[in-house]
């Protein structure tokens, strides 16, 4: 049967076997204790207290990875409307082609918000 087309990678997930274990050494015989005279063990200094760094401190506007979009802002929810391709390809491109325009769901918010206005 052929192998399969990948098997080789899977096979870099895998661990590796635990390697043989060597032959047992033959066991030296025990030789019984003689009792020395040692010396009283050398005394150890006491311990150095260990200075704990400052904190680091982080600005809050600047942190690691993607700054908070609106998927995490609790005033913006996904909503599915129904809306034709065609506006909306147009709409789109007319969006990309403005570098500091808003987006299609910023451009949504703001002609909503000004419909509910001239509806009061």
């Amino acid at each position: 049967m052929a192998e399969r087309k990948f098997a080789a990678l899977a096979n870099l997930r895998r661990p590796d076997p635990l390697p043989p274990e060597p032959p047992p050494a033959m066991a030296e015989p025990v030789q019984p204790a003689v009792e020395q005279a040692h010396p009283s063990p050398v005394p150890l200094p006491p311990p150095t207290p260990v200075r704990a760094s400052p904190p680091v401190l982080v600005e809050a506007g600047k942190g690691r990875g993607r700054p908070p979009g609106k998927r995490s802002d609790p005033d913006w929810a996904p909503r599915t409307i129904l809306m034709r391709s065609k506006t909306h390809r147009r709409v789109s491109i007319m969006l990309l082609e403005r570098d500091d325009g808003p987006d299609l769901s910023e451009l949504v918010d703001q002609l909503l918000t000004n419909w509910l206005s001239k509806q009061t």
